[in-house]
Order: structure tokens, then C-alpha cells, then sequence
């Protein structure tokens, strides 16, 4: 139900500096449970990587209480960046930026 523009160009992620990505639940490693279908994580995963290639910071965009100890993660599940929550920014393995 959330409302699309109809007609617009189409831009690329890696057009951008960060992305912001939302999720259901996340864990320490900013490993993130979304719905299910696996949009972003193969628009993260499509994304070029490498030495001196730029790339946009995937940020999840969450609450602090949807933090838990682990999320399950499988082969294509793509790790955040960092998760942007109400306490403060969650650094993948590097605990919290109040």
C-alpha cells in the first residue's frame, strides 16, 4: 500500500553516497530481517564492489527495541552498513555511535 510515482526516472543505487533500507529486525553485525522477498539484498548484492570502486553505505533505518541478538542469515543476505536507530548509529561489529 505505499503509493509509487507513476511515471519517473529510474535511478541507480550506485548513483548515491547511501541507501537507505528498512527492515523488520537487525542484529550487531547490522545483519537485517526484512519481509521476506529479498529486494534489497539483491539490489545491495548487484551493487560493483572492489578496491577503488565506489560504493554506496547501506543504512538501516530502525528502532532501537528491533535490535536482538542474532538474525538468521543465508548465503544471499547482504549485511548493512550500519543501522540509524533512536539510540544512536549501530556499526556493524563496532557497537554504538550514541
Amino acid at each position: 500500500g505505499i503509493p509509487e510515482p507513476v511515471d519517473g526516472e529510474l535511478v541507480a543505487f550506485a548513483d548515491h553516497d547511501a541507501v537507505l533500507v528498512p527492515l523488520t529486525a537487525f542484529d550487531g553485525r547490522c545483519c537485517r530481517l526484512g519481509q521476506g522477498e529479498g529486494f534489497y539484498d539483491r539490489a545491495l548484492a548487484s551493487l560493483p564492489s572492489g578496491a577503488g570502486v565506489p560504493r554506496p553505505a547501506a543504512i538501516g533505518v530502525a528502532y532501537s527495541f528491533q535490535q536482538v541478538d542474532r538474525v538468521p542469515q543465508d548465503r544471499w543476505d547482504v549485511p548493512l552498513d550500519a543501522v540509524a536507530t533512536d539510540a544512536g548509529i549501530v556499526i556493524a561489529d563496532g557497537g554504538l555511535l550514541a
